[in-house]
């Protein structure tokens, strides 16, 4: 894999660092009011953006991205609460598809996460980008596929994880802005993969699991990243 243009979203500092410093040749601008940086990692040109917790500031990132820099490839990478039962902490989740599950446009008749732009509820992750991905990451890793919801919600309690699991059985984990990430390129018709490794269980301990663990888990998601980028 080289000569492609990946561009790679992730809304905290801890989640972008590694990639930061691997980039070779950097540079760094200002892009709406959100720094981004641009270098080589192997044959490979990234570009870098930490654009802050949330899904207007996942997709206001995503499209300025596409704007300026006309990526191949847009990656959003990171931390997120795990849903289900068999995920834990430091496992990693590769999305297949993504979707919105605080979108509810019940009353009028369509279903919980319908995005009306698309008409569809879940947004198509691109299985080339996803399966460069998944090959990145060592054997002893628990990596799983499936379905990435994501809220301007942080999931730290019982009845939010209830109503999640209930209107998405297929949720294997919840976090902020990758569904953004994922309507924004669908909408542009830009492959995306969403990357999150598990740093808390969507629970009541979600608070605590995440201040411990969310750099750590960050961090990862970018290790893998960096492995595929040097293949």
């Amino acid at each position: 894999m080289k000569n492609n243009r990946f561009a790679v979203i992730a809304a905290l500092e801890c989640e972008e660092e590694l990639i930061r410093k691997e980039l070779k040749g950097i540079s760094e601008t200002v892009l709406l009011n959100t720094p981004v940086y641009e270098g080589m990692i192997g044959e490979n040109d990234i570009v870098l953006m930490r654009c802050g917790i949330g899904m207007v500031s996942a997709a206001i990132g995503a499209q300025a991205l596409i704007d300026m820099y006309h990526p191949d490839y847009i990656i959003n990478s990171g931390c997120a609460g795990a849903l289900d039962p068999d995920l834990g902490i430091g496992d990693v989740v590769i999305s297949d598809s993504v979707s919105e599950w605080n979108l509810d446009l019940r009353a009028i008749g369509f279903p919980m996460g319908y995005v009306d732009a698309l008409k569809t509820v879940e947004m198509k992750a691109s299985d080339e980008l996803c399966n460069m991905i998944e090959n990145a990451i060592p054997d002893d890793i628990k990596v799983r596929k499936g379905k990435v919801v994501s809220a301007d919600q942080f999931v730290s309690t019982a009845d939010q994880r209830a109503f999640i699991t209930d209107n998405f059985p297929d949720a294997l984990c919840a976090e902020m802005e990758g569904a953004a990430v994922g309507h924004v390129c669908t909408q542009n018709n830009v492959p995306f993969c969403i990357i999150r490794t598990m740093s808390d269980t969507a629970d009541g301990n979600s608070g605590v699991n995440f201040a411990e663990f969310s750099a750590a888990a960050g961090r990862k998601s970018a290790e893998w990243l960096i492995n595929m980028f040097r293949k």
